[in-house]
């Protein structure tokens, strides 16, 4: 077990002296605890009181928990961040996406990215489809800016739409619907969690 985080990295010229590199992957020194194997990296963050949040207590620890940066997803258009959030005694892996990282689209006005992503959760929660996790759009006391920020969901970075089973292939047509009702320009094989 441990928090596999997939493949992310840091590629900003100012991440700090205390981060160190291994290939496409840069954390931390301070959670560095890690084990290798050839695609996929495992990190095991410092022990925490175990994780007992209901959905409500998630999305208010996601807009008001206290942030901290642990790297950067390097492959993707738009500047997107590994952070643990800690709130009340817990900490959550998430994913943060600034406005101002936010690369323009012809399709899609301006720095709407992170509010089109806080859009997709609320329309999966109201249709009762759980295809989205906990998201919000956090302005105060997020590090680079407002933008959003959602619970990171553990998987196997391996598995993608090319490999899923005949039954895990019975999730896609809630998917192609829910993308078309959202107008979801970005689905690709490996943007698929199940």
């Amino acid at each position: 077990p441990g928090h596999n985080y997939g493949q992310w990295a840091a590629g900003v010229s100012s991440w700090p002296a205390e981060a160190v590199r291994f290939g496409h992957l840069q954390v931390n020194r301070s959670c560095l605890q890690a084990s290798f194997r050839p695609k996929t990296t495992v990190i095991k963050p410092p022990p925490d009181a175990p994780f007992t949040m209901n959905n409500d207590e998630v999305l208010s620890a996601l807009q008001y928990g206290t942030l901290r940066l642990e790297g950067q997803f390097i492959y993707g258009s738009n500047y997107t961040f590994l952070a643990v959030c800690r709130f009340k005694g817990q900490s959550l892996t998430t994913v943060y996406k600034p406005l101002q990282g936010e690369r323009p689209l012809r399709d899609f006005p301006d720095q709407t990215l992170a509010r089109r992503e806080v859009a997709a959760f609320l329309v999966s929660e109201a249709l009762g489809w759980n295809l989205v996790p906990p998201t919000v759009f956090r302005v105060r006391s997020a590090p680079m800016g407002p933008g959003s920020l959602q619970l990171f969901v553990e998987h196997d970075p391996d598995l993608h739409y090319f490999n899923f089973s005949k039954d895990q292939r019975k999730h896609l047509p809630k998917v192609m619907s829910f993308d078309l009702l959202i107008n979801n320009a970005d689905r690709k094989a490996g943007h698929l969690l199940i």
